[in-house]
């Protein structure tokens, strides 16, 4: 019987994780790729505040203001249902399951899964904010959301090494805001550092490379 409760549990997870697969990458499909969950109230508030404190700060009539803060905080909310559903879904898997190779091909599927999803969901996001302002505006967001370590981090290296070329330092700006990119869609402020980090590290092993002493 024991056996039988997990096969279908088994069935149930592959269920839940092949779901989305079939899913075009048309703007009116990528809508039913975020899983469903209800959010407290205190929690939606605190979204809307996040994305408020530098939003408002931008150049926007008022009524642009509030439609974009709303976009902002709702990407907060569709992030964190995705990442909720996708690490519920891990710590079922090691609850039920307990052969290591199982384990470990049902959590890889699940992450698959997620990440699609967020994928997906960033390109809807950057069409909604493109709808809305300007492409140097958009960046404006995405430095918001990533707390501007893009331009702080660019500015420490050209003052640590202002003997840097134009080739060097294109290419610095270049690897932070591919790191921007992905941080965007952190769960926390703690996962959105450790992704500037390891590009951080890629850039100082490129410059110790280049000859330069850190």
């Amino acid at each position: 019987m024991q056996q039988i409760n997990k096969m279908s549990i088994l069935a149930i997870i592959l269920l839940m994780i092949t779901a989305a697969s079939t899913y075009g990458q048309g703007l009116e499909e990528l809508a039913t790729i975020v899983p469903s969950k209800e959010f407290p109230e205190e929690y939606i508030k605190v979204t809307h505040e996040r994305a408020y404190d530098f939003v408002s700060e931008m150049e926007l009539s008022d009524e642009k203001i509030k439609r974009v803060t709303e976009i902002v905080a709702q990407q907060y909310r569709d992030l964190s249902a995705i990442q909720d559903t996708r690490d519920a879904q891990i710590k079922m898997v090691k609850k039920e399951f307990e052969n290591k190779e199982t384990v470990n091909q049902l959590i890889r599927e699940v992450k698959i899964k997620a990440q699609r999803q967020e994928n997906a969901l960033h390109k809807q996001f950057l069409a909604k904010l493109t709808a809305e302002i300007s492409a140097d505006q958009v960046n404006e967001i995405k430095n918001g959301m990533t707390y501007n370590v893009v331009e702080v981090t660019y500015d420490a290296f050209l003052k640590q090494l202002p003997d840097l070329t134009q080739k060097q330092k294109t290419k610095i700006k270049a690897w932070l805001i591919e790191a921007r990119e992905y941080a965007m869609d952190a769960g926390s402020s703690e996962q959105k550092h450790e992704i500037f980090g390891e590009y951080k590290g890629r850039i100082n092993n490129y410059l110790s490379a280049e000859g330069y002493e850190l």
